[in-house]
């Protein structure tokens, strides 16, 4: 095999830290190039969204103990599967975790002196937590386990897809925003052919791509990072930087849910149905639960009660808990939906949607360093070994996955 020139990847936005040589690979004669262009820069950017939620071993095949010893020059990552209701739920922590590490300004070209920029990705961190919980939740897990998969294949599939929309346009903003705004229009786009094809092949794409435009921005993203800027320049903890904090969660919440979610998972009849269905049985259980008004307390039928504790019990809660565990006793730092929403209603959900932000907002200021202290625990549940152009250049080709 001759020897090729150095591997090197052309300057693709305006700075130059994608200038990199690597070692041989096995084409003879072969130089790979990148050209410098917005085909290129969501191409790597969809890139990370796809490599942070791969496996590196084959599913359902551990590591052996041999690749745990000596670490592999040329590591490979398998493309992302649908996978049971425990493979969903490890990969949304590892989505949540991304998410904090996003805030918290330790994922890939972050800037500590910007911390607070990405607000939405604090709230989002905890919402992903929540989907964990929920695939985790014993009812999810039993239904699963009967083959009534439609909980577990929604709440996955809003996970996956969400983080495959908003992980990249937050990355390409990090590495260079002048670049991320120059190419904000060619969002949606097709990615290079390699790219491309990866990204169709994902979980549910099928679904996914058509529904949300092939990932292109909406007009509720472009505002939430228009606002990112403007937060840059404020001081931060000041009020106008407050202001803007929130202006920015609610544009990509509404990103999240109107453009994402409702088109993805909440239109879905299956997902639909059992939404209406868990609906029913906690109105039923809160309705025997109530002290009675027209009974004297020797009427109240206990056995009834029972059930109804138990149907509480059983069924996964209806909440969004600003902590790293799954539950928490203290009112105050959790939401709960409002007992009149009806979630798969954009507008009603929106409204609970609405409340959740505004509580992990004045959280945000009043519980700060609780808040960031549970920040950092979701964070530390996804360490990568590597960058995304390390791993791209340790496989000697533009793309990793083949």
């Amino acid at each position: 095999m001759s020897q090729p020139n150095p591997l090197t990847t052309r300057q693709i936005m305006s700075k130059d830290n994608l200038t990199a040589t690597s070692m041989l690979n096995s084409k003879p004669n072969s130089v790979c190039y990148l050209e410098g262009t917005c085909q290129t820069a969501w191409s790597l950017a969809q890139q990370f969204a796809i490599v942070r939620i791969s496996p590196s071993t084959p599913p359902g095949r551990p590591p052996s103990p041999f690749s745990i010893r000596i670490k592999p020059i040329s590591p490979t990552t398998y493309r992302p599967i649908k996978g049971d209701v425990t493979t969903k739920s490890v990969r949304a922590r590892t989505v949540a975790a991304t998410y904090a590490r996003f805030y918290l300004e330790t994922e890939e070209f972050g800037d500590p002196k910007r911390k607070g920029r990405y607000y939405w990705m604090a709230l989002g961190a905890f919402a992903s937590k929540t989907v964990a919980c929920s695939l985790e939740h014993r009812a999810v897990k039993a239904a699963a386990k009967l083959g009534i998969d439609a909980v577990a294949d929604g709440l996955g599939k809003g996970n996956f897809w969400l983080f495959q929309d908003i992980a990249p346009i937050h990355w390409l903003h990090s590495y260079d925003y002048s670049a991320y705004f120059h190419c904000a229009s060619t969002r949606g786009e097709k990615l290079y052919e390699v790219m491309e094809s990866q990204l169709t092949q994902l979980p549910w794409a099928e679904q996914a791509l058509p529904r949300l435009q092939h990932l292109k921005l909406s007009s509720y993203a472009q505002k939430g990072m228009l606002l990112v800027r403007e937060i840059e320049k404020l001081q931060p903890g000041s009020d106008t930087y407050r202001e803007k904090q929130l202006a920015h969660l609610l544009a990509i919440a509404n990103h999240e849910q109107r453009v994402v979610l409702q088109k993805l998972i909440y239109t879905d009849p299956d997902f639909t149905v059992w939404l209406q269905r868990q609906r029913a049985l906690q109105q039923t259980a809160d309705t025997l639960l109530e002290p009675s008004t027209t009974k004297p307390p020797q009427y109240v039928d206990e056995t009834s009660q029972a059930l109804a504790l138990l149907t509480k019990t059983i069924l996964p809660p209806l909440e969004l808990v600003f902590a790293a565990a799954c539950e928490t006793k203290d009112p105050k730092l959790k939401s709960e939906v409002p007992k009149d929403t009806i979630l798969e209603n954009e507008n009603s959900r929106m409204r609970w949607i609405g409340l959740a932000a505004k509580q992990f907002h004045g959280l945000m200021e009043t519980q700060a360093e609780y808040m960031d202290q549970q920040l950092r625990s979701i964070a530390s549940w996804h360490n990568p070994e590597m960058t995304t152009f390390e791993l791209v250049l340790r496989q000697h080709d533009p793309w990793c996955m083949r």
